[in-house]
């Protein structure tokens, strides 16, 4: 797992690039404390100080520079407490094009990043600009999903807001050393079989084929009835299993 944390305000700025855990939280605490007043954390520490004016355009492109060339699912918290007022992705020419039209596009942008995930969080301070209210506004940004916006009267239940979306679920992953093959005799004698994986076909199934063996031997006279299990020790801590029943009669 990575995170990183980009501040905006007239323009955006990477203050953490994509970085572990522990990394993030040392660099956080760093800034914390650089920032401090008695115990109480600086405000410019998490909103950053960018000019008066609220850029979005910057901020989801600099987010989409972050993590276009990350793999696996990704997930961003968006939050303002501004409606957009300025546009482009240089300090110069802040002023150019509109500035919420421009925050739309950027952020349909961002969006189409394959395994992403975007919530929005305003902090609505009662101001009103236009005929637009922050949660119509957001909900285009979302792409017309209202369930990926909140608003919120204060920046103290930011937290608890956010815990309310639903987080992404990591795809499931295979490995090949983590596919296990027993064949069972019709006395319940067992031995392992070599097993290969294959790769996952376009609908997530994933074929699992066998090295060539010998089965359990049994009377000549009778059908001997053996099965083959393969399990998946799977990265979400699941052991997907399957049986196959396996009968056959020797040649008399």
């Amino acid at each position: 797992v990575k995170v990183g944390l980009i501040t905006f305000g007239e323009g955006a700025t990477v203050d953490i690039p994509l970085t572990d855990i522990a990394s993030f939280r040392s660099t956080m605490n760093r800034m914390t404390q650089s920032s401090s007043v008695g115990s109480q954390p600086e405000p410019n520490t998490f909103c950053g100080v960018h000019g008066s004016a609220t850029n979005y355009d910057d901020a989801f492109t600099a987010t989409l520079n972050q993590l276009k060339t990350t793999p696996g699912q990704k997930l961003v918290y968006f939050i303002s407490d501004g409606d957009p007022t300025a546009a482009g992705s240089t300090i110069a020419g802040r002023t150019i094009g509109n500035p919420k039209e421009s925050g739309v596009e950027a952020a349909k942008n961002l969006q189409s990043l394959s395994d992403l995930t975007a919530y929005f969080l305003y902090i609505d301070a009662g101001f009103q600009r236009g005929t637009e209210t922050p949660l119509q506004y957001l909900t285009r940004v979302a792409q017309g999903d209202a369930a990926r916006v909140s608003i919120v009267d204060n920046a103290a239940n930011l937290a608890n807001e956010a815990a309310k979306f639903e987080t992404p679920k990591p795809p499931v992953q295979y490995t090949q050393g983590s596919v296990t093959a027993v064949l069972t005799g019709p006395n319940g004698a067992k031995k392992s079989v070599a097993v290969n994986m294959g790769t996952p076909t376009s609908n997530g199934n994933i074929n699992f084929t066998t090295e060539p063996f010998i089965p359990f031997s049994g009377n000549l006279q009778q059908s001997i009835v053996q099965t083959l299990s393969v399990q998946v020790n799977a990265s979400d801590g699941s052991t997907p299993t399957s049986i196959t029943e396996i009968t056959y009669t020797r040649d008399k």
